[in-house]
């Protein structure tokens, strides 16, 4: 038995430069399952606006939470509602396909979350933030075979495979796979973390210590805090 987890926040990262660098409206939507209520949810949204602000300081994260993790309805109700507020890119961190076609029936952009979700919305999907399960399985399951696992904790990285982003869209702005790369580079030779130093919260609060990086623990299971571009989105009437 034992505990096993993924470095998501950094496809998040990249998925928010390549929402960041398409908004028009400086207004970018996010379906989130929990917002700031569960630190998983949270530090998935909070990278992901990290990611915008890092390539557009101008603009925001609108947060919608439906408290839940998979309900097509009310995945629908809050994209359409977040596009009534003028984001013209959807991401989420739940996982029906239902921001995808709103984003789609809506001619606005988005990013796919879990699976490769261009193939529901080729037209809308920027991109995708992808588990990659796979590559922990097989070391997982070798281990056993040849009596060498030690029941560890794992929490991979990109640099591992075992979380990244599918391909990205040829209608991405200009110059959106060179500052992707340039991130990703730094993830995979562990030369950065976005989870480090201090951070400004929404609230005009700090987390974080000068010159550290956030332990695995803190990050995901203390995490109840949003990034200083989040604005959240009060439940609205269905």
């Amino acid at each position: 038995f034992n505990n096993y987890y993924g470095k998501i926040h950094q496809p998040f990262y990249l998925a928010g430069i390549a929402a960041g660098l398409k908004t028009k409206t400086n207004r970018i939507g996010f379906v989130s399952s929990w917002g700031k209520n569960v630190a998983l949810s949270a530090f998935k949204l909070n990278a992901f606006a990290m990611g915008v602000s890092s390539v557009n300081p101008k603009a925001k994260v609108f947060s919608y939470k439906i408290n839940g993790y998979l309900n097509n309805k009310a995945e629908t109700f809050a994209a359409n509602y977040l596009v009534k507020l003028k984001a013209d890119v959807l991401a989420q961190d739940t996982y029906s396909t239902a921001p995808q076609l709103v984003a789609q029936k809506n001619k606005i952009w988005s990013i796919g979350y879990n699976t490769d979700m261009s193939k529901v919305a080729p037209d809308s999907v920027l991109l995708s933030v992808v588990w990659n399960w796979d590559v922990y399985y097989t070391d997982l399951i070798n281990d056993i075979i040849n009596n060498k696992w030690t029941g560890k904790n794992y929490f991979g990285s990109m640099k591992d495979g075992v979380v990244g982003i599918t391909d990205l869209a040829k209608f991405n702005a200009d110059g959106t796979d060179k500052k992707i790369k340039a991130a990703q580079k730094q993830f995979e030779d562990d030369s950065y973390d976005i989870y480090s130093g201090v951070i400004t919260t929404n609230e005009k609060t700090t987390v974080g210590t000068e010159g550290k990086l956030m332990d695995t623990y803190t990050l995901l299971y203390k995490s109840f805090w949003l990034y200083n571009n989040i604005v959240e989105v009060p439940l609205a009437k269905k």
